[in-house]
C-alpha cells in the first residue's frame, strides 16, 4: 500500500507537488536463503547462496513532482524520489523520470471522447546494501545495480472514466532482478547467470515486459 501527504504549489502552467509517502508491505515473511528451498536448486545452493528477503520491506520516501502544460496539446512531467534504505535494503535509492503527454486529434473519435499519448523514461541509481543480503564475495553488503526502465501509453477519456493501455520494458537482465526483487520462484540460469552479486545464478522473470489495461 502506498501513502503519502504533501502540498501542491502551482505556478502559471507550472504545478509542484512535494510529498512524503511511505510504501508498506504488510505481511512479510523473513527468506534466510538457507537450507535448499524448492524455488532454490541444489546447483545454485552450492554456487553460494540461494535468495534472501527480510519479512518488513516497508521503507520512506520523500518526492518532488512537477507538471507543466506547453499548451493544449501537450505536456511534460518529471518526478524524483529518494529513500534511505529502498526496500528497506540498506541501500540508499533515488529514481528520477521524465515523461510527456500528447493529446491526440479527436476529429475521428466519438463526440466527448479524448485520447492521449504518453511516454515515461526513469533511471534507478541504488546504493550497497546492509549485511543482510552480503554474499560470499561482499558480506558486508551487494551493490545494487542501477537500472531503467520506461513505459508507453494510449488512453481515451470520457470523463470522468479513462481506459488506459499500456507496456512496461526495464533494461535488467534477468540476473539483475533476481539480485533486486529477491524472487523466491527464481529459478537457476545456469553458470552463465552467475555473478559476483548474484552467485547462485538464480534469474527472475518478474522484470520482464508487460502490458496493461485499466
Amino acid at each position: 500500500m502506498y501513502y503519502y501527504a504533501g502540498v501542491r504549489s502551482t505556478f502559471g502552467v507550472l504545478s509542484l507537488d512535494f510529498a512524503l509517502a511511505y510504501v508498506d508491505y504488510p505481511g512479510g515473511s523473513l527468506f534466510t536463503g538457507l537450507g535448499v528451498p524448492s524455488t532454490c536448486t541444489n546447483r545454485a545452493f552450492f554456487l553460494g547462496s540461494c535468495n534472501t528477503s527480510k519479512a518488513d520491506l516497508s521503507y520512506w520516501e520523500p518526492f518532488i513532482k512537477g507538471s507543466l502544460a506547453v499548451n493544449d496539446s501537450l505536456s511534460l512531467t518529471g518526478a524524483v524520489y529518494y529513500s534511505p534504505s529502498w526496500v528497506n535494503s540498506g541501500a540508499p535509492g533515488t529514481f528520477a523520470s521524465f515523461g510527456t503527454k500528447i493529446a491526440l486529434p479527436s476529429d475521428f473519435l466519438p463526440k466527448k471522447i479524448g485520447a492521449s499519448l504518453s511516454v515515461e523514461v526513469g533511471h534507478y541509481w541504488l546504493g550497497t546494501t546492509d549485511s543482510f543480503y552480503g554474499v560470499p564475495a561482499f558480506p558486508l553488503g551487494i551493490k545494487l545495480p542501477h537500472y531503467t526502465t520506461w513505459n508507453v501509453g494510449l488512453s481515451f477519456t470520457n470523463s470522468p472514466f479513462v481506459l488506459d493501455f499500456r507496456y512496461y520494458d526495464t533494461n535488467l537482465s534477468k540476473s539483475d532482478c533476481n539480485v533486486i526483487t529477491g524472487d523466491r520462484t527464481a529459478v537457476f540460469g545456469g553458470i552463465s547467470a552467475a555473478t559476483p552479486i548474484n552467485p547462485s545464478g538464480l534469474i527472475s522473470n518478474w522484470c520482464r515486459a508487460a502490458s496493461s489495461s485499466v
